[in-house]
C-alpha cells in the first residue's frame, strides 16, 4: 500500500516518545502530526471526520479493544497499513527487580510481557496508564516504581532490562483512516 501524503493533520496517540509517535514519524515524516493523551481523543478526532494514525492489534497481545469496538460501529476508509517492531523494556530507579513494587504501562503493553512479568516480577503491582510515554514519567518519581516501554526515552529513569516482550516477534499494525 502506497503512503498517502496528506494536506491535514494526522492524530496519534502521544506524547512524544510512544510507540504511536515513533511509528507515525518513520512513516509520515515532515507531516503535521498532533499528538492525542488517550484513544478517546484520537477516536473523537475520527468522528470528527479528521484523520487519524492509530494501533489496531499486535502478534502477541492481539487486537485493541477500543480500536476494534469503534470500527464494529463505525465506518473507516483505511488510507494505510504500517508495522513495527515492538521491542520493550523496563525502567526504574530499583537497584533490583525485587524492591519494585508498582509497574506503570498501557494494558496492550502489559498483555505482550504477561509471562516475562508473571515469572520476573509477581510482587509488582500493574498500574495501567493510557501510554508508554505516560507510564515512563510516573516511573520517574520513586525508586520502587517502574515502567515499560520502548528503548531511546530521554528520561532519568534507568533502563534495567531489554526485549522483556514474550515473543521475539512483536508486531503492531497500525493504521492511517478517516471515516467513510
Amino acid at each position: 500500500m502506497q503512503v498517502p501524503v496528506l494536506n491535514e493533520p494526522i492524530f496519534y496517540l502521544g506524547p512524544d516518545g510512544s510507540f504511536s509517535h515513533r511509528a507515525v514519524t518513520k512513516f509520515y515524516p515532515g507531516q503535521d502530526l498532533r499528538p492525542c493523551y488517550s484513544l478517546s481523543e484520537v477516536l473523537k478526532h475520527l468522528t470528527q471526520g479528521q484523520c487519524v494514525f492509530i494501533p489496531v492489534k499486535n502478534t502477541t497481545a492481539g487486537s485493541v479493544p477500543e480500536i476494534e469496538q469503534f470500527f464494529d460501529r463505525n465506518s473507516v476508509n483505511v488510507l494505510a497499513r504500517h508495522y513495527l517492531d515492538v521491542r520493550l523494556c523496563l525502567y526504574s530507579w530499583s537497584q533490583s527487580l525485587e524492591q519494585i513494587e508498582t509497574i506503570y504501562s498501557h494494558p496492550m503493553i502489559f498483555k505482550q510481557c504477561e509471562q516475562w512479568l508473571t515469572k520476573c516480577l509477581p510482587q509488582a503491582q500493574r498500574c495501567p496508564v493510557d501510554s508508554s510515554s505516560i507510564a515512563i514519567k510516573k516511573a520517574e518519581s520513586s525508586p520502587g516504581l517502574a515502567a515499560i516501554g520502548s528503548r531511546g526515552y530521554n528520561t532519568p529513569a534507568v533502563l534495567v532490562i531489554e526485549d522483556i516482550q514474550d515473543r521475539v516477534e512483536n508486531i503492531t499494525e497500525f493504521q492511517l483512516v478517516k471515516p467513510c
